[in-house]
């Protein structure tokens, strides 16, 4: 079978701004064609699943299940919408999504630029309430501890039994409240907490590649329910990825092959999340100071998350090589000969990769200059001109993930020296980043010596706490003095619990230099802590 893959001087022939691109009538007349028949539906096993997402999404591809074993452990259940079975190879459909790669998501006025015709991506193949839909189930087998026994991969169909919004499903978590479901939904938080700490015991720097973006921007990310569909995302990802290497199969990876060197298109600005596919059509204050993730027939490893072998299989309605990866498990399924050779999936991860890339570089404020830059010098130019919210964003990215490269430092110098940060930044260098570089400690002196140039900084410095940890924390200042010998010491109180007390106290006589001076001996003190304490961080790190 001859594998349709768009030239490189095509790659503009399918506008490049996701919001100019118009379906071909082909592609729609085909779309409008597609039924689910009877055919779809034989041979597939009924599976049980209810879905989470944002209220106004409208294409669903996962479905979730959980269900304790007696004497054999957990069954997670991952079912994902088969695509593969309404778009065949080589279709007009197909081969449009190859030319789109992905779908993109605007958040400031929630427009949706699919990759498939909306009667696949919002009506056949997603995972409507109540609605007959073919899927591809992902069984993932763990132990009572939640350790990983084993993978079945299986042809079902589902009828979704309940949509949740991730703010409904979180509030059943909290609340625990006594139904079936929601006490499923309970034991699926609790196994997903453990996942999440799995990860973060192997070395997973981030989770951003395998996030998913949340339609048109909402503060959900670190909810438990969304926290409950990363890491299942996640799992399903890892373990496909683990069998197809095992078995020599062919297959696309995602690879990031170094931790300090590597992420996806707004991993950096944005902190954004792929993890089903959602990807945000930012204006792409991306790539401050790493690489990009890319595909490939062959694993390179995926660092940022620490895993040998990664692939994304979770996304078909949304990311092409999801669908591809799909197909080629289908035929595994069914014992069939892959649809790809390895030749086949280098020209597809090699298109997939330069059209991202132009696709990105055609944003605007990216257009001022078209000779090719090499990595280097797209990170130097940029880093001069990054307009102080990104510049604030991917300071506070640097800090929590403590990654630093020097360029990237240089520029933290010169903005520090030029008196061009705020408080915010100062707080992520002097609160939140590690004190375990020399790098690191570098810039918390730069920081301390900005802080204490202006009286009111380090005041305000401080009172970041409250902003970042999501907490509710108090800063207050205490007269422990006499009239002869004033002392005035900062206390910081978190959620109304017992204080953090600060050693160092002012002896000024002027009660605002003595706060300001208070304050300056926490931060210079809370520099130091590395640890710091958890509740200063906030669950929000």
């Amino acid at each position: 079978m001859s594998i349709y893959v768009p030239h490189s001087a095509e790659i503009e022939d399918c506008p490049l701004n996701p919001r100019e691109r118009k379906f071909p009538d082909a592609v729609i007349q085909e779309a409008a064609q597609t039924e689910l028949s009877d055919e779809i539906f034989e041979g597939r096993e009924r599976v049980r699943g209810i879905t989470i997402d944002s209220p106004a999404t409208q294409d669903i591809d996962d479905a979730i299940w959980l269900e304790r074993v007696h004497g054999q452990g957990l069954k997670l259940q991952v079912s994902i919408a088969d695509v593969a079975a309404m778009v065949p190879i080589g279709s007009a459909m197909d081969e449009e999504a190859i030319r789109r790669v992905q779908s993109y998501y605007y958040s400031f006025d929630e427009f949706v630029s699919p990759m498939l015709p909306t009667n696949i991506s919002e009506n056949l193949a997603s995972l409507h309430q109540g609605e007959k839909r073919p899927t591809i189930t992902f069984e993932v087998w763990l132990s009572h501890r939640g350790n990983v026994k084993g993978l079945k991969i299986k042809r079902t169909y589902i009828e979704n039994e309940a949509r949740y919004s991730f703010y409904g499903a979180n509030c059943h978590i909290i609340n625990q409240r006594p139904n079936q479901d929601l006490r499923m939904l309970t034991e699926m938080s609790r196994l997903a907490e453990h996942l999440f700490k799995q990860r973060a015991k192997r070395g997973s720097v981030v989770d951003q590649d395998a996030y998913k973006m949340t339609e048109f921007r909402s503060n959900i990310r670190t909810t438990p329910s969304y926290i409950m569909i990363q890491e299942f995302m996640i799992l399903v990802n890892t373990e496909v990825a683990k069998l197809l290497r095992g078995m020599d199969a062919p297959n696309l990876y995602r690879n990031c092959n170094n931790a300090t060197e590597a992420a996806s298109s707004a991993e950096i600005a944005q902190i954004s999340d792929q993890l089903r596919g959602r990807a945000e059509a930012s204006t792409g204050d991306e790539d401050i100071f790493i690489e990009r993730a890319t595909y490939g027939p062959v694993s390179e490893g995926h660092s940022l998350l620490a895993l040998p072998e990664y692939s994304h299989v979770t996304s078909p309605i949304r990311r092409y090589p999801d669908l591809v990866v799909q197909r080629m498990l289908k035929t595994l399924v069914e014992q069939e000969e892959s649809p790809y050779t390895q030749e086949d999936l280098a020209r597809i991860s090699g298109y997939i990769n330069e059209r991202t890339l132009a696709v990105i570089e055609s944003r605007p404020g990216r257009k001022k200059n078209k000779r090719k830059f090499t990595q280097r010098e797209r990170q130097e130019g940029r880093l001069k001109y990054l307009e102080k919210n990104s510049f604030k964003k991917a300071v506070a990215y640097a800090c929590k993930h403590n990654l630093l490269k020097e360029d990237f430092k240089e520029e933290i110098i010169k903005r520090i020296r030029e008196d061009q940060i705020g408080p915010i930044e100062a707080y992520y260098i002097l609160i939140i980043a590690k004190n375990t570089d020399t790098g690191w400690r570098e810039l918390k002196t730069l920081a301390l010596e900005w802080v204490s140039q202006k009286q009111g900084r380090a005041k305000n410095t401080l009172s970041q706490i409250c902003t970042v940890s999501g907490q509710t924390v108090k800063v207050q200042y205490h007269d422990e003095g006499t009239k002869t010998q004033p002392q005035i010491r900062a206390f910081i109180y978190v959620n109304g619990e017992k204080p953090l007390r600060i050693r160092e106290a002012s002896n000024e006589e002027d009660p605002q230099k003595a706060k300001a001076d208070a304050a300056l001996y926490a931060l210079q003190e809370l520099s130091t802590k590395n640890p710091l304490p958890l509740e200063l961080i906030g669950k929000n790190m």
